[in-house]
């Protein structure tokens, strides 16, 4: 037998055996002892002189356990290790993508959630019993917030009426990292870092509001949304009409859709305006924007629509703007095309407008067929109507 405590034993046999015999305990005399138990792994030696002992050390299947971090980023292996007692020659593992792995395992997962692994140790003695359950919970990476945006919520698609009111803003990011503040402007909100996704205030015109959230990697896009007050109309042309609504007031470059029947319906004898005002930086198009008007869950009605530099102009069309509208649509879906011209290009034709840069324009709608020079829509009736806003490009 080749075990150091064996040889020291045969050490130990040898002297006894001098003393016995009378001989000094130096004297070297050749022996030769073999112990053999297939049950025993090793063999512990022990005691003091006159009381030595030999231990047979039995060892059976390997007990283990799954150490490793307890959390992890999905898509980034993390290394689970089976710590086992005796010494595992093979390994059984579960959760996740570990089965058929080794000693350790690089786990790793796709969704984000916890996921339980266990290991069973084997060696020469059988299978151990299957370790207690190991949880890793998988998270996000930790990205800055995206795609976020703002609601203005319970303000109708014609905005908030005459002289204005509450509105109540709420802030969602739907990728990237949550958000753990909020960077506010607009009105009287003047609330940088707060932690709350919502902000309350009042208004009394059109405002615009952003926010830009943020958490520990860094700040997500700022969003923004433009919340629109009507205005009495000025006199001038709307005086002549006795019955005018508030003006919708049209944010430039945010496409928007707006319907009468969120503020009372659209009978015969009513005139909409929507304004519109050109930013004095506004390029030069390179693609028409477009105005329409069509129905909206009311009676087919014909409609006119014109673009020109005072509300309620409906005079016959004067392509410089000078005297009558830029351009006029008619019918059931009613439709102008418009672009961003220098101001020496005004001068255009059809259902083309050319605005100019620093401009406000108006939108003027009615129930009312020009080529029949009568009312379309029924006296006493309402026909309600969708009005739609597509900018130009740039």
């Amino acid at each position: 037998m080749t075990k150091s405590s064996l040889r020291t034993l045969l050490s130990a046999i040898v002297c006894a055996v001098a003393v016995g015999l009378g001989l000094p305990a130096s004297a070297q005399i050749g022996a030769t002892f073999t112990f053999s138990d297939q049950n025993c792994s090793d063999f512990a030696y022990g005691g003091s002189p006159g009381a030595r002992t030999l231990t047979c050390v039995v060892a059976g299947p390997p007990t283990c356990t799954v150490t490793g971090p307890t959390t992890g980023v999905i898509n980034t292996p993390i290394t689970l290790t089976a710590a086992c007692s005796p010494a595992a020659t093979s390994w059984t593992w579960t959760g996740g993508n570990c089965a058929g792995s080794s000693a350790t395992c690089a786990a790793n997962a796709t969704q984000v959630g916890s996921v339980p692994y266990t290991v069973q140790g084997s060696n020469a003695n059988g299978p151990g019993p299957v370790s207690p359950t190991f949880s890793v919970n998988w998270t996000n990476a930790l990205l800055a917030p995206a795609n976020c945006t703002i609601t203005a919520n319970g303000v109708n698609p014609l905005g908030l009426p005459i002289g204005g009111g509450a509105v109540n803003l709420i802030a969602a990011c739907t990728s990237g990292g949550a958000p753990t503040l909020y960077d506010w402007t607009g009105g009287t909100i003047a609330v940088n870092n707060s932690g709350s996704a919502t902000q309350s205030t009042n208004i009394t015109g059109t405002t615009i509001f952003t926010v830009t959230p943020k958490n520990a990697t860094g700040s997500g896009n700022t969003a923004s949304v433009t919340v629109n007050v009507a205005v009495q109309q000025a006199a001038g042309l709307c005086s002549q009409y006795p019955n005018v609504s508030p003006t919708t007031v049209v944010s430039w470059g945010q496409a928007a859709t707006w319907t009468t029947g969120a503020s009372g319906g659209f009978p015969a004898n009513r005139i909409w305006v929507l304004q519109v005002t050109v930013p004095p930086s506004a390029p030069n198009s390179t693609t028409a924007g477009r105005f329409q008007v069509s129905e909206y869950q009311g009676l087919p009605t014909t409609r006119q629509l014109t673009i020109s530099s005072q509300a309620c102009d409906f005079r016959f069309p004067d392509y410089r703007g000078v005297n009558g509208p830029l351009t006029w649509s008619n019918g059931s879906t009613a439709t102008m095309y418009f672009g961003v011209v220098s101001a020496g290009q005004v001068g255009t034709t059809g259902s083309m407008a050319g605005l100019v840069a620093g401009q406000t324009y108006y939108v003027n709608i009615r129930n009312w067929d020009t080529d029949l020079n009568a009312v379309s829509c029924p006296a006493g009736g309402s026909c309600n109507a969708a009005a739609y806003y597509g900018p130009s490009a740039p």
